[in-house]
């Protein structure tokens, strides 16, 4: 199992929420920095916050600059290489006791013996 640490982790988040910026965001404030990082539940010191937002607002200059390209002509593709995804059968497998355990004990928060989850929709 790869262990991710908080850094990863940030960073893996600050991923996405670079790609949610450009399709929503043209210029971040501090209040819109500071409103993503609390959607994607990210605890970031006054540092972290301009640090990221600098970067963010980086990319978004980058993506604007991208917005010139001519690409009349040009198909839209996920990839060029050719490859396709290959897909495997699906297949349920029941847990020993020790693993449900397991996986109950690294669990944040337990209700009922199952997992409970913050609402994450405002």
């Amino acid at each position: 199992m790869i262990q991710k640490t908080t850094v990863d982790i940030k960073i893996s988040i600050i991923s996405i929420i670079c790609i949610i910026c450009i399709l929503v965001f043209m210029k971040l404030t501090k209040q819109q920095i500071e409103h993503i990082a609390k959607l994607a539940r990210l605890d970031l010191t006054k540092e972290e916050l301009k640090k990221y937002g600098n970067q963010l607002s980086a990319i978004l200059n980058y993506i604007d600059q991208l917005k010139e390209v001519e690409v009349t002509g040009v198909e839209p593709t996920a990839q060029v290489t050719g490859l396709e995804n290959i897909f495997r059968e699906d297949k349920v497998r029941d847990w020993s006791k020790e693993e449900i355990e397991l996986a109950l004990k690294n669990a944040p928060e337990l209700e009922d013996r199952q997992l409970k989850v913050r609402r994450i929709i405002d």
